[in-house]
């Protein structure tokens, strides 16, 4: 293989790792503004216990309930029907329909613990 040919493969190779690293990380929760986009919103304050339950809107994981309690922010959600799923390891999964409209919403959730096992 020619020199060049070589420094271009490694090139690739150093774009194509660099890619994979930005897509690994953005992995994680969604940034609410990139689903919602430019659309008006109404702001839903959830108070979910546990608080540290993984909260899914509409089949996104969008984080942790604590993030949208109103200290410091709420779940801005476009007018509409959505889902929200809640989970949590020692926690039974809850899941809530809710319509947004124009005035803003409170959605209170508690989750109910997993059984346990019978020794």
């Amino acid at each position: 293989m020619q020199p060049y040919l070589r420094i271009g493969a490694l090139r690739a190779m150093r774009g194509l790792l660099g890619l994979l690293l930005v897509l690994s990380l953005t992995a994680c929760a969604v940034p609410l503004d990139q689903i919602n986009g430019a659309r008006r919103t109404v702001p839903v304050t959830l108070s979910v216990e546990p608080s540290d339950a993984k909260v899914f809107l509409d089949g996104t994981y969008i984080g942790k309930a604590d993030r949208f309690d109103g200290d410091p922010g709420t779940l801005d959600l476009t007018a509409g029907g959505h889902v929200l799923r809640f989970e949590s390891d020692e926690f039974e999964n809850e899941r809530r329909e809710l319509v947004a409209g124009d005035k803003p919403l409170r959605l209170d959730v508690k989750m109910l613990p997993k059984p346990r096992a019978a020794p």
